[in-house]
């Protein structure tokens, strides 16, 4: 799922409705036009509504029971009469229909057990000192009414990670600690195979993000074909890596309703992915020799493929390419460069002069699509003779150091905010200087 604004929600459930009516369970994932990649969330707790879509909230309440107004959008919804839609002014919401996790059951943290139980989407947790009714609001994300608080599920570590604490599955052979982290007592090794076909992955998923730029409305079926045979090889890679904790179905279903999408839609559904992923693949309990960085492949891998996209869609065309198209196959490319510069320890074998010679202003259409395609295959090559390995611990940590998101937070609220998040893909981990201009700030 996309990521949402979790952070600011805490504050937000103030509105009151003091007429004695029944009212709809709106709370959950909706889908925007029918799009299964553009979801919106309502958060509900009995008549107080949030709903976020597309890193924007509002509040809402209800002006009767077939009827909601948010107030921040200056927007009715109305509901339909089995409370499946929602109609706004110029979108149609449809509910969507997830099969969630069951995480019923006994669950610890810090020595003390937690009793869930569980029908369909609805949750109870019980505590010694208290418990509190909560529901699914998404495939992951969960919502506890009672303690007004949010948790994530995550199915790899077999855990709940709340805002100050991580509960664990008793069955799960992970413990959780109040601060530290998750641990397993089994652990994967990753080695040369893993890491050369991890990048292949990430080079094929970074092409489903630029080429569909080229075809804005209804898009070839030779284009959606393509696309799916670049997302073929991604769920089967990411499966060798157990401790990367991400929906593999949000590639499947992509993958599925490609030809519902216009290529703008894909072109965003991917840019999408590619973000969480990263944020998954920085949180994984992922640890290698000599400095060498999982996050940092997936980089290269990514901008590699989206400029090896954008470079493919001059071949045959008048020469030389655009400023404008040359512009933003150079930045990638320079991305790449700097993620890449960082693995050298453990590739000895690449050239990184390589990507400094990229003939962006050649006369022939094909010169740097050729020269690119050659920058990936030499680089997979060193991935593939490495000598560095990676343990996968089969479980993401708790604790995964300072993010993006929170580095935006804290810049929001130094400004007068209540907070904020990162608007961007975040390509370092930790943000520096400046004004944060990729900060979203409520």
């Amino acid at each position: 799922m996309k990521t949402v604004l979790l952070s600011c929600l805490l504050t937000l459930f103030s509105v009151s409705f003091s007429q004695a009516q029944s009212t709809a369970d709106l709370s959950g994932t909706w889908y925007v036009n029918g799009n299964t990649g553009s979801p919106a969330y309502i958060i509900q707790n009995e008549q107080n509504i949030t709903i976020i879509f597309n890193n924007t909230y509002s509040i809402a309440t209800f002006t009767s029971s077939n009827q909601i107004y948010a107030a921040q959008w200056k927007a009715y919804g109305n509901i339909s009469a089995d409370g499946n839609t929602l109609t706004w002014t110029n979108q149609v919401w449809a509910r969507a229909n997830i099969n969630y996790p069951n995480i019923a059951g006994t669950w610890m943290v810090n020595g003390v057990s937690i009793t869930i139980s569980q029908n369909g989407k609805y949750l109870e947790f019980i505590m010694p000192n208290g418990r509190s009714k909560g529901y699914f609001y998404s495939a992951t994300g969960i919502y506890a009414t009672g303690w007004n608080t949010y948790a994530i599920y995550d199915d790899a570590s077999k855990s709940l990670k709340w805002d100050n604490q991580t509960w664990v599955n008793s069955s799960s052979s992970a413990i959780s600690s109040g601060s530290g982290g998750s641990t397993s007592s089994s652990s994967i090794k990753i080695g040369r195979k893993e890491l050369s076909a991890f990048f292949y992955a990430m080079t094929a998923l970074g092409t489903t993000w630029a080429r569909p730029v080229y075809e804005p409305g209804a898009m070839s079926a030779r284009t959606i074909s393509d696309l799916r045979a670049a997302l073929s090889i991604v769920t089967p890679t990411l499966n060798l890596f157990p401790c990367i904790a991400f929906d593999r179905n949000r590639i499947t279903s992509f993958s599925a309703n490609l030809g519902s999408l216009t290529g703008t839609q894909a072109s965003q559904v991917s840019e999408g992915i590619i973000k969480e992923l990263q944020v998954a693949v920085r949180n994984a309990g992922i640890n290698c020799d000599r400095g060498f960085n999982l996050e940092q492949l997936f980089i290269g891998g990514i901008h590699l493929g989206a400029a090896q996209a954008h470079a493919s869609s001059r071949i045959c065309q008048p020469v030389p390419m655009p400023a404008a198209t040359a512009s933003t196959i150079s930045a990638h490319i320079t991305t790449a460069f700097n993620a890449m510069s960082t693995l050298t320890l453990c590739l000895p074998d690449l050239q990184m002069s390589s990507f400094s010679g990229v003939p962006l202003g050649s006369m022939i259409s094909a010169e740097p699509h050729n020269f690119i395609v050659g920058i990936i295959t030499q680089t997979l090559w060193a991935v593939a003779l490495t000598d560095c390995t990676c343990t996968c611990t089969g479980t993401a940590v708790t604790n995964p150091g300072t993010t993006c998101d929170q580095e935006c937070d804290k810049w929001c609220k130094q400004q007068g905010k209540a907070g904020g998040k990162f608007n961007g893909i975040c390509l370092l981990g930790v943000m520096s200087g400046g004004t944060h201009p990729d900060c979203l700030c409520w």
